[in-house]
This record gives structure tokens, C-alpha cells and sequence, in this order.
């Protein structure tokens, strides 16, 4: 969905009315937390009425958790509708996704569950019954959507549509759904494409690798142990506590179905769309399972560990979805995962990473969406706090960040604002470095004279510092004033390398980074990204470009005005020679909006200050017509550029950096990033895209094959940090035999130029 302000924000997925009756179970209604201010409360609950006159929605439900808070719950009832309260249940449509994503990923926690062995290993006969399931697709690839499986629902005819309305009180079976699939979307692993299906065959994999029903499996992981007492999953059939339910309406404004004769309804869609549940209970699904880094009370453990929830993180690039989950930056807040639920009954959950808080809404008129509402929320719950005594807000950590000369990191810069209602003189600062394996250090600090209501600081300690090297490093930041503050004012990152040596010895055609090692997710090593907690992060992924390509996702970014940085490694340069930096880029605008703009910088002097060597924006830097579609580059969609960089006489030490400022357009891309004297690429692409080398990978030597003689080439062989280790010149004719030569094994990228004109390139791997 494209990341867009309120007054354009517009759902894109199709609907269908589903409702079910349920039975009675006792259970307390949710209400909101004493310790919840009730000044907030109100501008909530007024958000939530407002946005249901506005809509014309008959009843909406709401929760939001706030740290320092609490939890706050509503609903909103229009005249005439039977009202529903707190508990009212709901058809949460694909925000069931996130369940299905969070049953495979705590299977996979308990070792019942490989999420990237084929399917096949689980449901053996699937392809045979169903022969448009390749049994080569992982169950990673379902819950990213990249499977390619043909969507029973939104690309089936009218006629099996009818076939599955046919009956209200048919409950459907998996294999029957399947059934009417048609012919896959693209082969497994190769592209993104939102499939109802994926989710459907997950909860298979799920069934066969556990022997339980996907209900059972819902109740037993997720519903029971975090005390979620209103979820289920009617579609498999599973009866559920039910009065009150908050009834189906129609756009005229009638009762849409029959609740007693709806299973078909509901177990069409079955584990992609099928479970009901509260905005109470989402909310809690996402605090305490998803999103959880401690463990809720009594659980005795989180419900997934770090590794496996940091791969809820690793959103694709050009989607922005990562497992069952979709990455977001609103117009307001930092980044969001969240999803909508679009079949019938509309729902909304989102979870900001930045503050904490967390916030589902539910609407149940068929057609009309509840996004705006879940995101005027947001604005509230972010722009309305109650104003603390005392609250430091650390806006940006400006030093260390990026990359850093010497062993030895001395001085903090922190950029504070004080955001509460009492001047600062004295605070608390508490670092560490990375994630997992630094103690913390904690010091007293003072304010001379101290920090007004309402200012900004440049504020600086010189006694602080950091050793060691050769590797990126998170310097987590944290400074509190007395105790009287919200947690999330109060800390921020950066990351940054300390270079005790000057970088990449670069000589002319020493670099190349065409991104096929990577192939989908984090950066090359050595590469620095200043906003790693950003959910759109710059990316890698294979589905375009040179066998790969680096994606800055501004389709989904609301964050109007944001500057995202990437900094390549230090390169240095023998006396002060001259180089030539060199990058494809593809960019296409969104409809109605120019801004947004690509700029190359340089700085010698170990990042304190930086030179624009290259700039463009807007119409200068798109290279595809306009869409309103998320962009991704055909072949013929990309652009050159080459930069020549002088050596200097101050340093022989250079860094480059991409500088992306955001304005509401769409994504940026970037592949074949050089240096060395290379000429635009197009060319070869058609020419010489056959190319391959064979066997790949290889222990002793390997034959490159080409489509066409060459007469007078070179092919260099690059390690990942993009130094050259072998060379070949003068070759001809169509086979290239390389021999190993006592490289270690790992990856590796080649170039085969021929009169300066880059022919071929690719990755090959030595084991």
C-alpha cells in the first residue's frame, strides 16, 4: 500500500462480507487502564467517533497501548445500529496472516518447523494432488509472497466464486480451495506477489508438521499462553465465545448475512482471512508475541527468540512485506509493521518500533476501510501525551556515526530537546555498544545553564569513548532526567566503524558491488546505513538488476522530508590519484509528486565534512514513466552515471556516500556501484546475458562460457569487500577457464571487460 497523507490514503484490497454465529463464553469486558490519563483518553475516543461519522461506519472498535500509559479500549456506535461493547468479536480478515506468520515461527523456536526445507518434506503428495504447488517452495516464501502461487480468491473467475457462495453452510477443506487453483504467478523465490494461497498452504505445513488442527495450533501457541480470550478460528470450524458480536452491514445499511449460515463465508478463506478476534486481543498479539523483548507475566519465556523475531524486521525492499507483517513509515510516527484485514469486516493492527505503541481498529460495514482511523490514532496517541516534569528527548546521536578514523572513538554528540514543562539541569546517561554483548555504562550529568522547556541542545562529552575495531558497531544511547519520563523520548542509536587503517587500498577497477551475494536483505560489509532502525531501510534484493539490486523503498514512506544516508567503505588511494566512481539507478515518480532526489557526496577528511559530487530529482532523475504502482526497474528502466573524483593533497582517503531525501514519491534503486574507468552497461545486458560459469560453485577451476567471442578481454575476480584477487588479460574466444589458486571459499563477483566495455558480471561461489 502506498505510504500516503490521510486525505489520500485509499485501501487496494477487494472485500467479501463473511459472518458466522458464535456461542456464549464468560470472559471480563476490556476497559481501559486506570493509569491511563483521561484527558487522552478523551482525545481517543473523539479521534474514534469522528473518523466513524466521517466514514459511515455502523460500529467501530478500538484499542491502543501507550508505554507509560497503559492501555485504552472504545467503540463507536452509530444511531440505528445494534451497538456493540469492548468484546465485541470481529472478523479480522488477512490480518490473520500475522497468526499463521506467528504459529510457523514459534513451530520453527521449537524445532517442529524448518521454515526454509520444501514443503515437500511435509506434505509429500501435495504436488501430485494439486500440480500447480511446486513442492520446492519454502515456508518462508509462503509467508513473504514469494511462492508465486496462484490466489484462489483475487484472480478467480466469476464462476468459482459462485461455486463457493453456492452453499452458506459449507464448510470448505483446504484441498478442496486448492483445487481451483490456476497456474502459479512466477517460480518460487523470484518475484513478490500478495497471495491469499501462500497463507492457506502454510497452515497446512503447520497441520502435517505438528498433527494438530490449525485451530488447535492457534489456541495451543498463541491464544492460550498470551491470554488472548477472544480469538479463534471459526474457518476450520472451531466454535468460539461469541455474544456480543458485532454484526456484517452491507453499503445500504442492512444486515449482510444470516450469522448461522455463514460457514462458507468464513472457510473459503480460511487461515488467510479466517479468524475472529477483538482489538484488545490484537493489540495484546502484538505486544506481548510479535513485538515482546520481555516476557509477559507468567510466560516464563518470550515468545520468540531475537533471532527469530528479527526476521519479522526483513521487510523486501520493493514490497515492503516481510512474515505475514507489511513495513511502513506513516505520515506521522517512525515505522510501523502492520497489516489490513479487507473481507467484509475491516480491521487494521499496527505496532511502531520507534515509541511502542500499538494500535488495532475494527469496522464492519462491507467496503468502507478503517486505515485513516488506526492512523489519526497514532497522531493522537503521539502529539497528545500528557506533558511529563521532566522528559529529555534525545533527537540524534551526531557523533560517532558512520565511519570513524583510529582504534579509538573519543567524544558523544547528542542532539536533546526538552520536552517537558521544567527546565534540566542534571540527567542520567547510560551507552553501550551492540545489541547483545555490552555491559552498560551509566554516568551523572549537568546542564550549564540548564535546558529550557522546549529547546534543542547540541550537547557534548568529551570523556567518553569507545576502542576496538573492525566492525560496524550500534551504539545504543540512553539519558533520562529524574524518573518522570516516557522510555521512548529517552534512547536512540547510530552506528559506525572505526578504521584504525585507511579502508580499501583502491586501485582503478579495485571496487564492484552488484549486490547478487546478498540477495535479498542486509547490506555488504562494510557498508553503513544511518537509519538501521528505519523498517524501510535500504535493502538488497534479487529481483532486478545485475542478479541483484539496492532498493530505498519510498513507496511505502510517509516520512516527508526524511534524509536517509548509506556510506560505502573507505577507499584509499595511492599519492593522489584520480578515480572514477561509477552506478546504474532506476526511479520512477508517483503521480502528481517530483520531489524526491538522489545525491552522491564525498568526504576527505573521515566524514567531518562532505562535497556534492552528483545530484538529481524529481523528472531529472526518474528513468521509467509515472506509476502509482511500487516501482521496480524493468532492464530497460535503469540510467549510468560516472563521477571522476580527484585524489587531493590533503588525504588519500576518501568516502562516498548516497544521500536520499524523501518526498512522498516512489522507490529509488541501485546496482553496479564501481570504480575504475567503466562505461554504461545496457549493452551487455542483451548481448552477453547468457554468460555463465560452470560448475558453479567450484573446488578447483570453473569454465566461463559466452554467448559471443571476445578477442581482447580481461576478467577480474573480486572478494565481498570488493578486492580484486585475480586477474586474466588477453583472453579470446568463448571459454574462460579459471583455477582456484588458493582462494578460501566463500563468494566471489567477476568482470569480463573488453576495450574498457563491461561484458559480463556476476557472482561465483569457491568451495
Amino acid at each position: 500500500m502506498k505510504s500516503i497523507p490521510r486525505a489520500l490514503f485509499a485501501t487496494l484490497l477487494p472485500s467479501l462480507a463473511l459472518v458466522i454465529f458464535f456461542e456464549n463464553i464468560a470472559c471480563a469486558q476490556p476497559v481501559t487502564d486506570p493509569t491511563f490519563d483521561p484527558a487522552y483518553s478523551s482525545a481517543l475516543q473523539t479521534t474514534l467517533n469522528t473518523g466513524g461519522v466521517n466514514a459511515g461506519i455502523k460500529n467501530l472498535s478500538a484499542c491502543v497501548y501507550v508505554p507509560g500509559q497503559g492501555t485504552w479500549v472504545g467503540v463507536y456506535n452509530s444511531p440505528g445500529a445494534i451497538a456493540i461493547s469492548t468484546d465485541s468479536r470481529f472478523g479480522i480478515a488477512s490480518n490473520s496472516k500475522s497468526f499463521v506468520a506467528g504459529v510457523c515461527l514459534r513451530l520453527s523456536v521449537e524445532g517442529l518447523l524448518d521454515l526454509d526445507e520444501p514443503i515437500s518434506a511435509y506434505l509429500p503428495n501435495l504436488a501430485q494432488t494439486t500440480p500447480y504447488v511446486d513442492g520446492s517452495i519454502t515456508t518462508r516464501q509462503l509467508l513473504s509472497h514469494q511462492a508465486g502461487l496462484f490466489d484462489f480468491y483475487n484472480q478467480a473467475s466469476n464462476a468459482t466464486l459462485s461455486i463457493f457462495n453456492a452453499d452458506p453452510d459449507k464448510l470448505w477443506q483446504p484441498e478442496e480451495i486448492l483445487a481451483t487453483i490456476g497456474a502459479p504467478n512466477h517460480t518460487p523465490g523470484s518475484s513478490f506477489y500478495y497471495s491469499n494461497t501462500h497463507f492457506l498452504v502454510a497452515a497446512m505445513v503447520c497441520e502435517a508438521a505438528t498433527g494438530k488442527t490449525f485451530g488447535q495450533l492457534l489456541q495451543e501457541k498463541i491464544a492460550v499462553p498470551l491470554g488472548l480470550q477472544r480469538t479463534n478460528f471459526p474457518a476450520g470450524g472451531d466454535m468460539i465465545a461469541g455474544s456480543p458480536f458485532a454484526n456484517l452491514y452491507n453499503s445500504s445499511g442492512s444486515i449482510a448475512l444470516d450469522m448461522a449460515h455463514a460457514n462458507s463465508f468464513w472457510s473459503t478463506i480460511h487461515a488467510a482471512g479466517g479468524i475472529a478476534s477483538t482489538p484488545y486481543d490484537m493489540v495484546n498479539w502484538y505486544r506481548n508475541g510479535l513485538f515482546e523483548k520481555n516476557p509477559p507475566s507468567g510466560a516464563g519465556a518470550v515468545f520468540l527468540d531475537f533471532t527469530t523475531q528479527m526476521s519479522l524486521f526483513s521487510a523486501e525492499p520493493w514490497s515492503g512485506y516481510s512474515l505475514g507483517l507489511r513495513a511502513q513509515n506513516p505520515e506521522v510516527g517512525g515505522s510501523v509493521f502492520y497489516h489490513a484485514g479487507i473481507w467484509g469486516y475491516r480491521s487494521y493492527a499496527l505496532h511502531d518500533r520507534e515509541t511502542g505503541i500499538t494500535i488495532a481498529v475494527m469496522g464492519n460495514v462491507y467496503g468502507i476501510s478503517v486505515n485513516s482511523i488506526a492512523i489519526d490514532l497514532l497522531d493522537v496517541a503521539l502529539s497528545q501525551l500528557p506533558p511529563k516534569n521532566l522528559d529529555l528527548n534525545i533527537l540524534d546521536v551526531i557523533y560517532p556515526q558512520g565511519q570513524v578514523c583510529g582504534n579509538s572513538v573519543t567524544g558523544l554528540q547528542l542532539l536533546l530537546e526538552n520536552k517537558g514543562i521544567q527546565p534540566i539541569s542534571e540527567a542520567q546517561l547510560t551507552t553501550s555498544l551492540d545489541t547483545m554483548s555490552s555491559a552498560a555504562q551509566s554516568q551523572a550529568v549537568s546542564f550549564n545553564p540548564p535546558i529550557q522547556p522546549g529547546e534543542i541542545r547540541l550537547w557534548e562529552s568529551p570523556d567518553w569513548s569507545a576502542t576496538g575495531g573492525g566492525s560496524i558497531t550500534q551504539l545504543n544511547v540512553q539519558m533520562t532526567a529524574g524518573n518522570d519520563y516516557y522510555p521512548f523520548h529517552a534512547a536512540e542509536r547510530s552506528w559506525f566503524l572505526r578504521r584504525a587503517d585507511g579502508g580499501i587500498d583502491l586501485q582503478a577497477g579495485d571496487f564492484m558491488e552488484n549486490f547478487s551475494e546478498n540477495n535479498q536483505g542486509p547490506l555488504p560489509a562494510g557498508w553503513i546505513s544511518y537509519q538501521q532502525e528505519n523498517a524501510l531501510d535500504w535493502r538488497t534484493t534479487h529481483f532486478t538488476g545485475n542478479g541483484g539490486a539496492l532498493c530505498k523503498n519510498l513507496y511505502n514512506d510517509g516520512a516527508l522530508g526524511k534524509i536517509y544516508y548509506l556510506e560505502l567503505p573507505m577507499m584509499t588511494l595511492p599519492g593522489s590519484s584520480t578515480f572514477d566512481f561509477g552506478f546504474d539507478y532506476a526511479y520512477a515518480l508517483y503521480p502528481g509528486y517530483a520531489k524526491d532526489s538522489l545525491a552522491v557526496e564525498l568526504s576527505e577528511d573521515c566524514g567531518n565534512t562532505w562535497t556534492t559530487l552528483w545530484q538529481k530529482g524529481g523528472l531529472s532523475l526518474s528513468t521509467s514513466s509515472a506509476t502509482s504502482n511500487s516501482f521496480i526497474p524493468a532492464s530497460n528502466q535503469w540510467e549510468g552515471a560516472t563521477l571522476n573524483i580527484p585524489g587531493g593533497v590533503a588525504s588519500s582517503d576518501k568516502i562516498i556516500r548516497f544521500k536520499i531525501i524523501n518526498n512522498f514519491g516512489n522507490n529509488i534503486w541501485l546496482d553496479n556501484i564501481r570504480t575504475g574507468l567503466l562505461v554504461d552497461t545496457k549493452e551487455w545486458r542483451a548481448a552477453f546475458e547468457g554468460a555463465q560459469f560452470s560448475p558453479n560453485p567450484f573446488h578447483t577451476n570453473s569454465v566461463l562460457t559466452l554467448p559471443e567471442p571476445v578477442f581482447s578481454a580481461s576478467l577480474s575476480l573480486y572478494d565481498a569487500l570488493g578486492k580484486k584477487v585475480m586477474t586474466r588479460s588477453l583472453i579470446s574466444g568463448t571459454q574462460i577457464e579459471i583455477f582456484r589458486e588458493g582462494l578460501p571459499d566463500g563468494a566471489y563477483y567477476y568482470n569480463l571487460t573488453e576495450n574498457g566495455t563491461l561484458l559480463a558480471s556476476g557472482k561465483i561461489l569457491v568451495q
